[in-house]
């Protein structure tokens, strides 16, 4: 999709991928959180943590491997890895 893809850091924050495309307004990025299960409201705030510390104006995704849900909470989309990127 002209998506390149790094994995590690951005400045501090951990993050598992960040999928970058060049525009010619200088790129569009997607930050991406990939964990086990989430299974309370307190495990999404804990997870989205260093997503939230991010630039506002890029998406930020965090990939679940269980539950049946796709929401937006505090500007992070949470979605279960297997409907991705279908849900979005």
């Amino acid at each position: 999709q002209g998506y390149e893809a790094q994995i590690g850091s951005e400045g501090a924050q951990e993050i598992d991928l960040i999928a970058t495309l060049a525009t010619a307004s200088g790129g569009e990025k997607l930050y991406v959180l990939v964990v086990p299960s989430l299974p309370s409201e307190d495990m999404v705030e804990h997870e989205s943590k260093p997503l939230l510390k991010l630039p506002v104006k890029y998406p930020k995704l965090v990939l679940s491997m269980n539950g049946d849900w796709a929401a937006t909470t505090k500007g992070c989309s949470l979605c279960r890895a297997e409907a991705w990127p279908r849900a979005g």
